[in-house]
């Protein structure tokens, strides 16, 4: 939907939040093992991100999240599918 219109229209940065705290909450759960076969993906600040995202509010940055959605997501869905098509 873009930026711009993400800035403009809140409920779609909260949708973003949202989605950045279910990564998170999904990485928390997961076993060693897929863990340590993903290392192209920081886990560590996957986890992170869910905590300030669920519990900290006003330590947001609307800009990070953004970028982790415009950039990081799409790469984490790449390193996923690759994992998954090796295990296949």
């Amino acid at each position: 939907m873009g930026k711009k219109r993400r800035d403009t229209e809140r409920p779609l940065r909260l949708a973003g939040e949202a989605v950045i705290g279910r990564l998170g909450d999904i990485a928390t759960k997961l076993p060693d093992e897929v863990i340590k076969a993903t290392p192209g993906i920081p886990w560590r600040e996957v986890k992170g991100m869910r905590i300030i995202a669920a519990h900290a509010y006003h330590r947001i940055a609307h800009e990070e999240v953004w970028v982790t959605l415009r950039d990081d997501v799409p790469r984490m869905d790449e390193v996923i599918k690759r994992w998954r098509q090796a295990e296949g």
